[in-house]
């Protein structure tokens, strides 16, 4: 889902660093109450897209922040108030698992938050990618981070990625990206 980056160089981010500061003003904080959940992106001033297994009533929406954990003063926070769903999405297979959340209110564009650019053709394999998010930095377990997460992955062509689900798991709907050695990798 994340465009290609330049050459130079409930959910997990195994192997990132932590991102640079705002380096990534699209990233939205998915809460439920107090609790973070999931992460999403800002492709218009009111829309976030996130995936479907994110569903949850109250889902509140945090835009500008990168320590989830401090109060910096560059946070927009918004309420989802419409869900739209994938019609064919599957909870078991999460085959189509992709949602868009409608906000309470636009958000303002500045420096901290702004509409990330999305491909305007499927992203080929062997494709650079950035990938960002508080998920778990650890697999098997969960030891979420306070600050955002930044890792770059190459995208895998399904058939070697499927090698390693049962049950044909990997499907046309899908983006397969990371790392088939291990210690690099994001759900």
């Amino acid at each position: 889902l994340f465009p290609p980056v330049e050459s130079s160089s409930i959910g997990r981010i195994i192997g990132g660093e932590e991102c640079v500061p705002h380096s990534e003003p699209w990233q939205a904080a998915l809460y439920y109450f107090d609790k973070f959940i999931c992460g999403g992106i800002l492709i218009n001033e009111t829309w976030i897209l996130t995936a479907a297994h994110c569903k949850m009533s109250n889902i509140q929406i945090c835009l500008g922040d990168h320590n989830r954990m401090v109060h910096e003063g560059t946070e927009q926070w918004r309420h989802a108030v419409k869900m739209c769903i994938h019609p064919s999405f599957n909870s078991i297979t999460y085959d189509n698992d992709i949602m868009l959340l409608k906000m309470n209110s636009p958000v303002v564009i500045n420096d901290y938050v702004k509409l990330i650019t999305l491909p305007t053709e499927p992203v080929a394999d062997n494709t650079i990618c950035n990938i960002s998010g508080w998920g778990s930095t650890i697999s098997p377990g969960e030891m979420y981070t306070d600050v955002l997460m930044c890792l770059n992955v190459t995208t895998v062509p399904a058939s070697d990625c499927q090698g390693f689900y049962e049950n044909d798991s990997i499907t046309d709907n899908m983006l397969c990206a990371g790392n088939l050695e291990g210690g690099e990798d994001s759900c």
